[in-house]
């Protein structure tokens, strides 16, 4: 009997093990519960089991006492189940007065405990002494109890009592759908406490009540995670599953019981994902709901193989026909697609989706929010510009411009600095906020200068611009100091070959200078304001042979305005083509009336503008205008600057040998001072080339310019090319020119330019300017 017994112990005791193991995977508050009551169940057995084992009465009797002690723990643990497994807001004990009498337990189990672990060495609680159980043939331990032990038994007659009542209370008055597990749970301690009694009333030589002990703890544990939760789990299946949404029930004690294929699906993780969902019933949104609040509803994120999910999650609580809170559920809707969606257009309202950076928008309110956040740094805003880049697009296609664009976009985002930001504010114009003592103007120049090549094989030449404003006023609009910095390009210097321009005060002048040139220009060019000044040009003999066709604006209001004002204006704005065509047309039709006059002398030179190439067909208008007028092209010079060819475009080369095979004479204007001068001549073949002398140092006429004229000079005459230099003022000038034996003379020395009615067309044009003498 007593082998039987032990086997049924260690029988029970593995079982319980594995019931730890389990209830340890489970992080709901009532399986820690069940596993702590597992756990003491467990110790209670194998210190019962050591006692009736050792024969050794010293370590039984110790064996014993920790029986006793275990007996209280095992007590107090399984009120604390039921305390849990009972546990709902309208309670018959509220939250406050239940933790107070669990205290005051818990202190008389502790203080019970060290009662009899010093029994040993008191025998105050009670003795022992061996006696022969004959029918079993074992011995086995009697005891004398005393008033100690009474205690204890009193204090575990309390938690009985308590436990009792507990299990009685919940039957009584929760749900009817709980009504069973209550019943099942106290007929189970009920049994234990019959048997309990039988053994002592009966004097039992072995304590059967320490079996019924262990099978309870495993009882509990099976029909917790077994036959409790199936029958919850059938109530809202066919719903839930219905939903493309992730749904977790519980029951009022907050244990998942059931959850829907699509939680698997979304969530898709076995293990962790009733932690997840339990863990979302303990967050104060859901834990402090009143018992007025049915539903709660938030956003949070998930992480999800190492993604961040987007989910809406809802939390309802379920009742029964009486109205009585009987669990609940989570809803977890992933809004991840639609966050991502919102996500992308918040960012196209501050972002510019071909290059990914900042917008106009974007990049006006970072850097408001930059300079705010600390004033005192000094910082520049900067503009750039690509120049004639609606051209580009035009003529070499979107897909050209577009990868431009997003080529300069890398560049400039390579300037990472603290609080420097770039963004793209307009087609082909960018802005950069940067410290002022980050921005490096050679650096700026360079990287610029790198993004050319995308129109090399094309026979193009990109220019990109770059304005500064250092900013003043940190309390200034945003947009206005952008404005400024692209001022700043926009009020360059006709110098093309500086790329960085900084904003001054006087840029202001020059931009309304700009607007009111271009609104007043098509009334001027209606009302005929613009008059053809004629500037003669002499040959070595001082006979006039030819003049230059200029042009003034005799302004109603502001009188004379003179051409270095207003061309550079009407060049950037693409007026310019509109007024060449005036002074072309104007031009003929003079030389059309001093050659009826009998003048077939008679010849006059005009400039070609680089935007003309651009802006219209320039061999078909020229040709039209001669045809029109009937005059021999010869009578007509073609100026063109060598800075508009210096780079070789094919089609400001091909229109030139056009024009030059109809018969228009061709002068290269500025000659000398770009890189390729000998190139141009060998590929246009031009007539006549006219060199600026301001562009020489006079002063050093003895030695270097001298030499570089001469040489000019002889190689022209041995290409049948005419040579013609500009700008003559002084006698010093005109010596070195003779000494070197230039063909034409124009300038202020020789005369200025005067109007074409005061021009006397019979002191001039002594021979045809394209004969030679």
């Amino acid at each position: 009997m007593k082998l039987l017994f032990i086997i049924g112990l260690v029988f029970l005791s593995i079982l319980i093990l594995f019931c730890i193991i389990y209830s340890t995977k489970n992080t709901g508050k009532v399986a820690k519960k069940v596993g702590n009551l597992l756990l003491f169940g467990l110790i209670t057995i194998i210190n019962y089991t050591m006692t009736i084992v050792i024969s050794r009465k010293a370590i039984a009797d110790l064996f014993q006492t920790l029986y006793f002690i275990d007996l209280d723990w095992v007590l107090y643990y399984l009120m604390v189940f039921c305390i849990e497994f009972t546990e709902q807001k309208k309670f018959e004990f509220n939250r406050s007065r239940r933790a107070r009498i669990s205290t005051y337990i818990r202190m008389l189990c502790i203080l019970d405990s060290i009662s009899l672990i010093l029994n040993p060495f008191f025998n105050h609680a009670f003795d022992s002494f061996w006696t022969y159980y004959e029918k079993g043939g074992f011995n086995y331990l009697q005891f004398n109890f005393k008033i100690p032990y009474y205690i204890h038994l009193d204090i575990c007659y309390i938690i009985v009592a308590y436990i009792i009542i507990i299990l009685v209370a919940s039957v009584v008055k929760k749900q009817r759908i709980y009504k069973n597990d209550y019943i099942v749970i106290l007929s189970a301690f009920l049994a234990i406490i019959v048997i309990n009694l039988l053994f002592m009333m009966m004097h039992w030589v072995l304590d059967y009540s320490v079996l019924v002990y262990g099978v309870l703890a495993v009882f509990i544990c099976y029909y917790l995670h077994s036959i409790h939760y199936k029958s919850l789990k059938l109530m809202h299946k066919t719903y839930f599953e219905s939903l493309n949404s992730a749904v977790f029930c519980f029951d009022y004690r907050k244990k998942c019981i059931y959850k829907n294929k699509k939680a698997m699906e979304i969530l898709n993780d076995n293990k962790n994902i009733d932690r997840i969902a339990e863990e979302y019933l303990g967050i104060p949104a859901i834990s402090d709901m009143d018992d007025k609040q049915e539903f709660v509803s938030f956003e949070d994120i998930i992480i999800i193989n190492n993604e961040q999910h987007h989910f809406s999650v809802e939390y309802k609580k379920l009742r029964d026909s009486k109205g009585i809170e009987v669990g609940g559920y989570l809803q977890f809707t992933d809004l991840t697609a639609e966050v991502e969606a919102e996500k992308k257009d918040r960012l196209r309202s501050t972002h510019d989706t071909l290059t990914g950076l900042f917008n106009k928008n974007g990049f006006f309110q970072r850097a408001k929010e930059i300079i705010e956040s600390n004033p005192h740094t000094p910082r520049y805003m900067v503009a750039t510009n690509i120049e004639n880049f609606k051209f580009i697009n035009d003529v070499f296609g979107s897909e050209l411009g577009d990868k431009i664009l997003i080529e300069q976009a890398k560049m400039l985002s390579l300037a990472r600095y603290k609080d420097c930001i770039v963004g793209r504010i307009s087609s082909d114009r960018f802005g950069i906020l940067i410290n002022k003592q980050d921005f490096k103007m050679n650096l700026a120049e360079e990287n610029t200068q790198k993004i050319s090549h995308l129109t090399k094989s094309l026979n193009y030449s990109m220019k990109i611009h770059i304005g500064v404003y250092e900013i003043s006023n940190n309390s200034e609009d945003v947009q206005m100091m952008y404005d400024k910095a692209l001022m700043a390009i926009e009020m360059r210097s006709p110098n093309y070959d500086k790329k960085v321009t900084f904003y001054d005060t006087m840029i202001m002048d020059l931009k309304l200078l700009e607007r009111n040139i271009l609104n007043d220009f098509n009334e001027a060019i209606q009302t005929n304001q613009f008059e053809v000044d004629l500037q003669p040009i002499f040959d070595s003999k001082v006979n006039c042979v030819s003049a230059e066709a200029l042009t003034r604006w005799y302004h109603p209001l502001r009188g004379i305005i003179y051409p270095s004002e207003f061309i550079p204006i009407l060049e950037k704005a693409g007026y310019i083509t509109q007024l060449d065509l005036f002074i072309w047309e104007r031009a003929i039709s003079l030389i059309k009336q001093w050659r009826i006059k009998g003048f077939e002398n008679a010849s006059l030179s005009v400039n070609i503008s680089p935007k003309d190439f651009y802006l219209t067909n320039i061999y078909e208008q020229l040709t039209r205008l001669v045809e029109k007028y009937r005059i021999p092209p010869q009578s007509l010079m073609l100026e063109i600057s060598e800075d508009a060819i210096v780079n070789h475009e094919k089609n400001i080369i091909e229109t030139m040998q056009k024009l030059k095979e109809y018969g228009f004479k061709i002068e290269i204007d500025n000659f000398g001072r770009g890189n390729s001068c000998l190139n141009i001549i060998s590929e246009i073949k031009p007539d006549f080339i006219k060199i600026d002398i301001n562009a020489l140092n006079i002063n050093d006429y003895y030695n270097r310019t001298s030499i570089l004229l001469e040489s000019i000079i002889s190689l022209s005459r041995k290409l049948g090319i005419g040579v013609t230099v500009a700008r003559v003022e002084t006698t010093k000038e005109l010596e070195l020119l003779g000494k070197l034996k230039c063909d034409y003379f124009q300038g202020f020395y020789f005369a200025k330019p005067f109007k074409y009615e005061d021009f006397d067309v019979t002191k001039y044009f002594v021979r045809k300017f394209w004969e030679e003498e």
